[in-house]
């Protein structure tokens, strides 16, 4: 059986992803910020009831080293998909609440992949907001874009994405993991 970790458990996708991989046999590690939040946890406690033994529950912070070594011990497959989400009302920095905690997080991720051994494989995961404004915004390629998100103070969630993938990818291009990295990412010109 496949050993995987997910992080993010308790989020939209990081929660299907743990369902979708519990129902394909894998063995399940999934970190959530706190274990204490009961009602938070309910939708992973109950995939527990129903997978009995193959689903495990980690606190993790994404801010801070080695958070997500136990979590990551004997797994095969990382998927990376925690990132801090807000809606935009409560967002005052996006920058400091959105951006930098999720750069910051998945470096914190990597560097614990390169401590085990047992990691194959490590999928980083991206957001449909990092496309959703190609058609407003008039660039030549995916990069100009990117770089104009980074200094607007416009959707502060949406520009969080591209960059954290684009670290993954420069941190796991100096790793001896085999990595797929996405259209999404190269200089691709989008159509007018």
């Amino acid at each position: 059986m496949v050993k995987s970790l997910v992080t993010g458990g308790t989020g939209f996708i990081g929660a299907h992803v743990v369902k979708l991989l519990l129902e394909r046999g894998h063995i399940v590690h999934t970190t959530v910020r706190s274990l204490n939040n009961k009602n938070k946890i309910k939708c992973l406690t109950d995939l527990q009831t129903e997978y009995p033994q193959r689903l495990f529950l980690f606190e993790a912070d994404l801010l801070k080293d080695g958070s997500y070594t136990a979590a990551m011990e004997e797994c095969e497959v990382v998927y990376h998909i925690a990132s801090p989400f807000m809606v935009p009302q409560q967002i005052k920095n996006g920058q400091k609440e959105i951006v930098d905690p999720a750069i910051n997080g998945t470096k914190n991720v990597l560097k614990s992949v390169n401590d085990m051994q047992s990691v194959k494989r490590v999928v980083l995961t991206s957001s449909s907001q990092s496309f959703i404004s190609l058609t407003t915004f008039p660039f030549a390629n995916l990069t100009q874009w990117w770089l104009a998100l980074a200094t607007s103070s416009i959707l502060k969630h949406t520009k969080t994405k591209p960059f954290t993938s684009l670290t993954g990818t420069q941190l796991l291009q100096l790793q001896a993991i085999p990595t797929h990295i996405p259209k999404s990412l190269l200089n691709v010109k989008h159509g007018r």
